[in-house]
């Protein structure tokens, strides 16, 4: 979806820019033959702060006399970090600024982009571009990676699963 939303809404012709989503390693840059935007997720937790705690299940009476609970689904975040290549920095920084613009016109993921996996999220599926508390200290990231630090953009996408089992009980 994310690899739809930047080429269809960023204007990128999808035959000489590749949409990646490898770790940004040296062995991996040393490949890339033509221009890539990469968003390499390097970490996934729970949204607290959109943590349900009351009430935690949702009741739904069903006609035969009987309840189906249902826990409310946990939103987690995905925790992206968008960076550019290509052999001109000039050429990388006009990658990562339409990259930027197709990302802050869309606040949540556009229906028509879904497949149909995430077509009934509890949530519309936000998304987060360039937020100064995400991505606190990038060289860490790039320190693990085996590669030189770039220009990066936080990208957080937060969506929800559902883990739990519904259960039908008498009402």
């Amino acid at each position: 979806t994310i690899r739809k939303l930047v080429l269809k809404r960023g204007n990128f012709d999808a035959d000489s820019v590749t949409v990646s989503f490898d770790q940004p390693t040296g062995d991996w840059a040393a490949g890339l033959t033509r221009p890539t935007v990469d968003f390499y997720l390097y970490d996934i937790r729970e949204n607290q702060k959109l943590r349900q705690t009351q009430p935690m299940w949702e009741l739904e009476q069903n006609h035969n006399g009987t309840v189906t609970k249902r826990r409310k689904p946990v939103r987690i975040d995905l925790h992206y970090m968008i960076t550019a290549w290509a052999t001109e920095p000039e050429d990388e920084h006009r990658l990562l600024s339409r990259t930027l613009m197709a990302l802050f016109r869309f606040p949540e993921l556009p229906e028509d982009l879904l497949p149909d996996s995430l077509q009934h999220q509890a949530a519309p599926i936000s998304i987060m571009v360039a937020q100064y508390e995400e991505l606190k200290s990038p060289t860490d990231v790039w320190n693990v990676l085996d590669n030189e630090m770039r220009p990066g953009i936080a990208l957080t996408v937060t969506l929800a699963i559902d883990p739990y089992v519904p259960t039908v009980t008498p009402l």
